[in-house]
């Protein structure tokens, strides 16, 4: 049975959009024929609940339960409530399809995917300001894909074996997605746990674990103040938390058991901050392409290879702890910011051994190049040949001798 808003309106009138259409309690089996179980298209104020459909045929834009606007450029669907359907599609056919509207809520369904290519479980691609709760989605290709949406909120929906369980970037030829909220989802075993690109991302109280390859958490280079808080990344083999954006927060997350890093970052300007990161090779990874980041206030264990491994340019890294904080090549020992008046300014540290190298920015010129010496782990002295006719503020950073 196939359901359709134009049969429900009379398309001889121009304009014509369908209102207060309720789609309840239906049986839809495609029997592998038709193409969708519910189709609505150009409609306000309308729901569709407690619906079941199964055995669909693949076909271009089709789904088990789809809601759209006509054309992608215009939004002429919004005020819409999809609710309590269960959706078995047999096929590799998306579940819900919720394709440019406005002012949605999508709870309460669950999808049974078959996990082959655009088997996605619910869909809603260009939609705005929609609501995504307590869904659960099956072995789906995406469970949740969002593609150049805005202002969308995800909370409190699961996600099992997906190749990726939520997915916000940008359509091809499209623009990225922005302002989007993920609160409190779970994704467990399958490729990729959540992929996000566009600015405003927020990812808060998440769970990614038992993925392969991973990361369980990967926002992509592009967009800028996005924000990784609070997330259990946990047991990927390309690790937990990968952000490559600028100009955002990852705090207070716990990664544990990832194969690569705990956490990785890519981007300029970046706040790495109160950190629980535990049993992974590489605690925290700056990569070259990292600049300006402050990595303050983590914690970090087990980290066989390095805690803190210190790539890129121009970091703040300080006041870190745990076991083997000078572990391998380039992690990092300490750093901070002192002034600098006197020809020999000591500096006063705890570290475990005086193996490491130190390198300073100067916020002005000193008045001669600076010489690092008495290294050893209680500390070092910057010295120069000469007081400073003025005071210098200085960062400093000490990290672990380069291999070789």
């Amino acid at each position: 049975m196939n359901i359709s808003a134009r049969d429900l309106m009379n398309r001889d009138l121009p304009g014509a959009i369908g209102r207060d259409i309720d789609t309840t309690g239906l049986e839809c089996d495609a029997a592998g024929v038709a193409g969708s179980g519910i189709w609505l298209d150009r409609v306000r104020e309308s729901a569709v609940r407690g619906n079941t459909v199964r055995r669909l045929r693949v076909v271009p834009e089709g789904g088990g339960i789809v809601v759209r606007s006509l054309r992608d450029e215009e939004g002429d669907t919004g005020e819409v409530t999809i609710a309590d359907n269960v959706v078995d599609p047999g096929a590799a056919a998306t579940g819900i399809v919720v394709r440019r509207v406005v002012n949605c809520l999508v709870t309460g369904n669950r999808v049974s995917a078959n996990g082959a290519t655009g088997a996605h479980g619910i869909d809603l691609t260009l939609s705005q300001g929609c609501s995504v709760s307590d869904n659960t989605v099956l072995n789906p290709d995406v469970g949740v894909l969002a593609d150049e949406t805005n202002h969308l909120q995800v909370t409190g929906n699961y996600v099992f074996a997906p190749k990726t369980g939520f997915r916000a970037v940008e359509r091809p030829g499209g623009k990225g997605a922005n302002n989007g909220v993920f609160v409190n989802n779970r994704v467990l075993t399958g490729g990729v746990g959540f992929v996000v690109k566009g600015s405003g991302m927020v990812l808060v109280a998440n769970y990614a674990a038992f993925l392969r390859p991973g990361p369980a958490v990967w926002v992509q280079r592009g967009g800028t103040h996005d924000a990784v808080v609070a997330n259990n990344a946990s047991v990927s083999i390309d690790g937990g938390i990968r952000f490559d954006a600028s100009d955002g927060v990852v705090v207070a997350n716990v990664p544990i058991s990832n194969a690569s890093n705990g956490i990785e970052v890519n981007g300029e300007r970046v706040a790495v901050t109160g950190n629980a990161v535990n049993a992974s090779p590489v605690g925290i990874r700056l990569g070259d392409k990292a600049a300006a980041c402050t990595v303050v206030a983590n914690t970090l264990h087990g980290a066989k290879d390095a805690p803190i491994v210190v790539g890129g340019r121009d970091h703040r890294v300080r006041d870190n702890s745990g076991a083997s904080l000078e572990v391998g090549p380039g992690a990092a020992y300490g750093g901070g910011e002192l002034e600098v008046t006197a020809a020999r300014t000591p500096v006063q540290a705890r570290f475990a051994d005086e193996r490491y190298v130190v390198s300073i920015e100067w916020a002005g010129d000193p008045g001669g190049r600076e010489w690092i010496a008495d290294k050893t782990a209680a500390g070092f002295v910057i010295t120069l040949p000469a007081a400073p006719p003025r005071p210098v503020r200085a960062r400093w950073l000490a990290t672990g001798a380069p291999a070789g």
